[in-house]
């Protein structure tokens, strides 16, 4: 899995994946979820390799994944494809289609053919990066071989970014991004990428400016002041980060994202009444959101609140009553001080046991609960 947005937010390590392997944000903005405030609480088969010589198998290339569902619709059959040109053409549309156990094959087919060709090594690059069973040590080489015979693009860069960010490498890392940027100045993505590198090395002013040119080029913004928030979230930059989510706040018409994040910040920075006012629109806006009615639970203990604690805790509960040890614990603490001293071991008693239990159900017996829930005939 790739990891250039490992900011060093030290909160949060984000992780980019995009459609073809853009390096991208999910950013999923992996958003740490404030830990209790009341105390805290791929794959493919191996890839079948190209003969040496220029023949193939006759067969058309796997067209169908291990669930049926159709994934790459190839527009020649291997027999039909004779020379490097025809290779390569393969190689470029299998890659197109995100293909890349397919797209490798064609590269090197069209290498035993012609090892002279620059797109044929960064295509046989990107491939061995971006698959489940690549190498990327193999990738780096094929992408260095592109670069160096003058076939260059920013999503060569963002691979080789990519590599060396796995290795830790994160100074080549941004050398690489940097090329990127030379030859493709209007990709906002590569500043994103490499202001997240620049924060993980300690660059914040360089971070920064980086960031911000995203927002400039952004045209939808609001996950670019999310990606900068979180950026001076990490580094304690508290007031900068509230300004940010707000801003993302007001550009963005599903907010849940951004309400999350803005009342994370106001929890750190103590302004507990604005922070619940977000913590109940979250929740307005998704009553199963467990997590946030646990926060919002935990906010309620620290105000001293602690029957509406137990209220939250006990909605958690009853919402999913094998996974809540946490909700069973902070409402042990709750009941301490309502002093119901039963209720409180109890509860305690049932976080222990949860605890006890493995991690997941095995097949047999999620299918055995689920033939204990059906009604008599």
């Amino acid at each position: 899995m790739l990891s250039i947005l490992r900011s060093s937010f030290r909160i949060c390590r984000t992780q980019f994946l995009e459609a073809d392997f853009k390096l991208a944000i999910s950013l999923s903005i992996v958003l740490v979820c404030v830990c209790s405030l009341s105390g805290c609480h791929s794959s493919e088969t191996e890839s079948e390799k190209v003969d040496d010589k220029a023949s193939a198998p006759e067969n058309v290339f796997s067209v169908v994944d291990e669930l049926g569902i159709q994934k790459y619709k190839p527009k020649h059959r291997r027999s039909d494809l004779k020379s490097f040109a025809d290779y390569l053409q393969a190689a470029k549309e299998a890659l197109s289609q995100n293909a890349y156990r397919e797209a490798g094959e064609f590269a090197e087919a069209a290498l035993a053919l012609d090892d002279r060709s620059g797109e044929a090594h960064y295509i046989r690059g990107k491939a061995l990066s971006a698959s489940a069973t690549g190498d990327d040590d193999e990738a780096l080489k094929e992408l260095n071989v592109a670069a160096q015979m003058g076939f260059e693009n920013g999503d060569l860069y963002e691979y080789t970014a990519k590599i060396y960010d796995g290795r830790k490498d994160y100074k080549n890392a941004i050398v690489a991004l940097t090329r990127a940027i030379k030859l493709e100045p209007g990709n906002r993505d590569h500043f994103r990428f490499r202001g997240a590198l620049y924060d993980l090395i300690g660059r914040h002013d360089a971070a920064e400016a980086d960031y911000t040119t995203n927002i400039d080029m952004a045209y939808e913004k609001s996950q670019a002041y999310l990606d900068r928030g979180l950026m001076y979230e990490g580094n304690k930059r508290y007031d900068l980060a509230l300004a940010d989510y707000t801003k993302a706040l007001a550009l963005e018409t599903r907010k849940t994202d951004e309400l999350r994040a803005r009342a994370r910040i106001l929890l750190l920075m103590k302004k507990d009444d604005l922070a619940l006012k977000d913590l109940n629109e979250i929740i307005e806006r998704n009553p199963q959101d467990d997590d946030t009615v646990r926060t919002r639970g935990d906010l309620f203990a620290r105000r001293g609140d602690y029957h509406a604690a137990v209220r939250d805790y006990s909605r958690v509960i009853r919402s999913a009553p094998d996974q809540a040890r946490h909700a069973y614990e902070a409402r042990a603490a709750a009941y301490e001080k309502l002093g119901e001293k039963e209720k409180a071991a109890a509860d305690l008693k049932m976080a222990s046991q949860i605890l006890a239990q493995p991690a997941e159900k095995t097949l047999f017996k999620l299918k055995e609960d689920e033939y204990k829930s059906l009604e008599p005939f």
